[in-house]
């Protein structure tokens, strides 16, 4: 292996250290990268270099290290493509499509050249040409498998297709995910110091030699101020550990924020919002009285509604296209997960089921190429509440908490959803639902590098994903264009 090829891998493993890069890596990786373009000699050797500086985030560097690739290798297919990826990048479209023709030329059946395509055309905000690339008249579309076109691909249909989605409400973005174990410390730290005896008399007065509660106290305090931080210190310090590694979620949204019509017609307030949440507890509070009413135990109501959601769910796998079978068997196993709720809501496993039966409802029966209503989002706040009851019987179930992360995604609650991500990828690394929806939740947030990342490997576990998404896209294009 060459020099500058040692010096490439070096950057890539100093990019691949984590999936938010941090400042230090990433300055590794730039003067690993900066030797390694004045040791390059050949064609393979400047495209991977290019392909190093892709990664980064920075396509000017990128776009340099290819036309040197092309100067050495003019025939080399792999040249015009990652070099349109790099206009693409840079927003340099006519330079891309220009690249594309060239890629035709050399390769006629380049296996990667129509998913290029596609993306080139989702980033001119053209859809109707893209997905005439994804359904073709004649012959097929097959998905690239290389990741610097897939991953932007992805995400390029997120951009498009999620944005659309999501309910158009200003909602509090600084929700935190509190863990059932977190509340019940709380809950005991605050009953230790209700029940905590008074040290203060009533009456009379202390001895000369005995030191009051409130000296104790200073002299306590004067005797850790050497040896121990203030709060405030402990938390700059802290802030500033993750400043390079966590992104600031509230400030990017708000800098995307102005992209939303809030004044349109689909703008939800948060306080109509409110308004129609207390008044569907009411009516569900109603509606409890009713099922709790009806004869049968919970448990028996609970197997019923979890046997059908099984079933919902074989139907959901068999099923293509149309998923009304799948749909009216989710629906029946609510209601008798739910008649069991208002009978025993702790019961094991119940809270989990109901809550995934009605998210599961939310998604399916939602209208395709339209957003998120008010009465969905009201929907997505109760099964928020079931997910939270079956977070108490376990806290460390991945699927568990993806459910909380999806949920409080849609109702745009992003710091409670990364938290919740983040925990269930630390019980269960490999779950591909939840990288994807952090790679949702970055898309919408502008940070793409980190979206690229967590949809590659979301991607490399289940491809269907995106499969599925494109479908999404053609209703959205096809809604759009109508209008």
């Amino acid at each position: 292996m060459s020099k500058s090829m040692r010096l490439t891998d070096r950057a890539f493993r100093y990019l691949g250290n984590g999936l938010i890069l941090s400042q230090e890596d990433k300055l590794q990786a730039e003067v690993s990268l900066t030797e390694a373009r004045q040791k390059a000699q050949t064609c393979r050797e400047w495209i991977q270099v290019g392909l190093a500086y892709l990664e980064l985030g920075t396509p000017q560097e990128a776009a340099a290290s290819f036309a040197k690739a092309e100067e050495l290798d003019p025939q080399n297919p792999s040249t015009p493509l990652f070099a349109a990826i790099a206009a693409t990048d840079l927003g340099q479209f006519e330079q891309a499509h220009k690249f594309l023709d060239k890629l035709d030329k050399i390769s006629p059946q380049n296996q990667a050249a129509p998913t290029a395509k596609a993306l080139l055309h989702l980033r001119e905000n053209n859809p109707q040409k893209a997905l005439a690339i994804i359904y073709p008249e004649q012959g097929r579309f097959d998905l690239t498998v290389s990741p610097p076109v897939l991953t932007r691909f992805a995400v390029a249909v997120e951009e498009y297709v999620f944005s659309r989605e999501l309910p158009n409400i200003d909602n509090d973005l600084n929700t935190i995910l509190v863990l059932p174990s977190e509340k019940k410390k709380k809950s005991q730290e605050a009953a230790e110091t209700s029940s905590a005896p008074d040290t203060t008399e009533a009456t009379g007065t202390q001895t000369e030699t005995e030191v009051k509660p409130a000296e104790k106290e200073e002299a306590t305090a004067e005797a850790k101020a050497e040896t121990e931080p203030k709060p405030i210190e402990k938390e700059e310090a802290t802030a500033e550990a993750k400043v390079e590694t966590e992104p600031k979620l509230a400030e990017q949204e708000a800098a995307t924020v102005e992209t939303r019509e809030e004044s349109g017609s689909d703008y939800i307030s948060p306080a109509l919002l409110k308004e129609k949440l207390a008044e569907a507890e009411v009516k569900d509070k109603e509606e409890a009285d009713k099922l709790s009413a009806l004869p049968g135990a919970a448990i028996l109501w609970a197997s019923k509604g979890s046997s059908k959601l099984k079933k919902a769910w074989d139907l959901h796998d068999a099923a293509g296209d149309d998923k009304t079978e799948c749909l009216q068997a989710l629906r029946e196993a609510r209601q008798d997960l739910l008649t069991a709720y208002t009978k025993d809501p702790h019961l094991n496993q119940l809270a989990y089921d109901l809550g995934e039966a009605s998210l599961g409802i939310i998604e399916l029966a939602h209208p395709k190429g339209t957003r998120l209503s008010l009465d969905e989002l009201i929907a997505v706040s109760r099964a928020a509440q079931y997910i939270d009851t079956a977070l108490e019987e376990n806290e460390e179930n991945a699927y568990t908490l993806h459910y909380v992360a999806r949920a409080a995604l849609l109702m745009r609650q992003l710091t409670k959803a990364k938290q919740a991500w983040d925990l269930a990828l630390k019980y269960f690394a490999k779950l591909p639902e939840s990288h994807y929806g952090l790679a949702q939740l970055y898309t919408i947030t502008g940070d793409f590098g980190s979206a690229r990342r967590y949809m590659g490997l979301s991607l490399s576990s289940d491809l269907q994903i995106l499969r599925d998404r494109l479908k999404d896209l053609q209703n959205f294009a096809n809604t759009s264009g109508k209008q």
